[in-house]
């Protein structure tokens, strides 16, 4: 059985700060992750107590897990660390304890029509109570919303509220409301992740020539982009400038 720190009066430092607050939530994992590349990266912060990588029914990763530390000091460490890179994939660190405080304030909204505003759905859920956030995804392809969003009430009891009614009618169109979970949540942000430079996988970024700041390599990306019809128009114009002279 592990063995864990005593202070000076014999008291356990591992029990004497909450689970909670030793906790953190890891997303935005590479599906190669396990629990030893975790023990592995977060080490340097303080002694790790258990990590875990989550993992649905057929054994494929979810792209998240957690690291118990022994202490709350290693945590702070690690949340004052603004970038974390493990497999070469930038991944999100944050306090599981306020993670499940603030999904126990967010509410899962689908059926949503695709045109529906922000305005429109802060309208309608403010009558439950204060909103602190509404994160309503796009489609990248279709330039339209996706058909759901997550509505973050600044209390618990705003959420329950409307978690009374599970259907509710919303722009002529009933829509589902359910307590947001971490896998519904979890996908959300990986699809975002998706379309963030800033969550590429950072091996794109150590090719020869090219710079490992992640906006910079976009930039550069665009510069390497063939020319549009509208330049190439412009160039020919040029050169056939040049050849009259």
């Amino acid at each position: 059985q592990q063995q864990r720190r005593q202070n000076n009066s014999g008291v356990d430092n591992a029990t004497n700060d909450s689970v909670n607050t030793r906790k953190v939530f890891v997303g935005g994992l590479s599906p190669d992750t396990k629990m030893e590349h975790l023990c592995e990266y977060f080490a340097k912060f303080g002694n790790v107590e258990s990590a875990t990588v989550k993992f649905d029914k057929s054994g494929r990763s979810k792209g998240f897990g957690f690291v118990l530390f022994e202490d709350r000091d290693s945590t702070d460490k690690v949340y004052s660390q603004d970038l974390h890179v493990i497999q070469g994939k930038r991944v999100d660190t944050k306090s599981a304890h306020r993670r499940d405080q603030a999904l126990a304030r967010k509410v899962f909204v689908g059926g949503l029509d695709t045109e529906v505003s922000d305005v429109e759905l802060r309208e309608y859920f403010a009558k439950f109570g204060k909103i602190a956030q509404i994160e309503a995804p796009m489609d990248k392809i279709k330039q339209k919303r996706r058909p759901f969003c997550f509505i973050l009430f600044e209390n618990e009891q705003s959420a329950e509220e409307v978690l009374k009614q599970p259907r509710h009618t919303l722009a002529g169109k009933t829509i589902d409301c359910k307590r947001a979970n971490p896998k519904t949540t979890e996908n959300n942000q990986q699809n975002n992740n998706a379309n963030n430079p800033m969550h590429a996988p950072l091996a794109h970024y150590n090719m020869p020539g090219l710079s490992q700041n992640p906006f910079q390599y976009q930039q550069q990306q665009r510069s390497q982009q063939p020319p549009s019809h509208q330049q190439l128009q412009y160039q020919q114009a040029a050169l056939a400038a040049q050849q009259q002279h």
